[in-house]
């Protein structure tokens, strides 16, 4: 009988973020539902999740020190919200990556950007429009700006000259899509 060492190696499927199971029952500041009504996105302690209509699992989009806020659904596949990072509050665009991926709760790869990189203003109280492309948000506290986010365009609704406190909500009907403050 020969005896002989033998290298063995053991692969492991270790996630470099395992998965950890939290309890937040209260705290929900903003939500959203996605344009199918199979997701819910919302923020909780100033951090985004998104969780499945139909089933128990839920993803979190956003671990930052920093505090999020306002987030809505652009199609099923995208959402953006505010966030006070470097000091003023700016909006960020988050994407599932994989085409295979069905939706945010069971995507593997989140691609996470600022959205209108290089624009220094403040920017809150991000809200898309029914059609999914146009995104209605606050500039600088005081002007109300709607972008495209298919032709990056912006153009100014509001003059400036008052201070918006409040948040804005599309309101959608048979004739058109209507913006109102709430």
């Amino acid at each position: 009988m020969y005896k002989r060492q033998v290298q063995v190696s053991i692969l492991s499927d270790y996630v470099e973020e395992p998965e950890q199971e939290i309890t937040l029952r209260s705290g929900i500041t903003s939500a959203s539902i996605s344009p199918d009504g199979k997701q819910v996105a919302f923020v909780i302690r100033g951090e985004v999740f998104v969780t499945s209509a139909d089933y128990t699992t839920t993803k979190r989009i956003t671990n930052t020190p920093a505090a999020e806020s306002d987030v809505t659904f652009g199609d099923n596949r995208t959402i953006v919200y505010a966030s006070e990072r470097n000091g003023k509050s700016d909006l960020y665009v988050a994407t599932i990556k994989r085409s295979e991926d069905p939706d945010f709760p069971h995507s593997t790869l989140i691609d996470e950007k600022l959205l209108i990189p290089g624009d220094k203003s403040e920017k809150t109280c991000p809200q898309f429009a029914p059609n999914g492309k146009d995104l209605a948000y606050l500039k600088d506290r005081s002007r109300l700006v709607i972008y495209n986010t298919e032709t990056k365009r912006e153009r100014q609704i509001t003059d400036g000259r008052y201070q918006v406190e409040r948040c804005l909500l599309y309101t959608s009907d048979a004739a058109d899509d209507s913006l109102r403050v709430d």
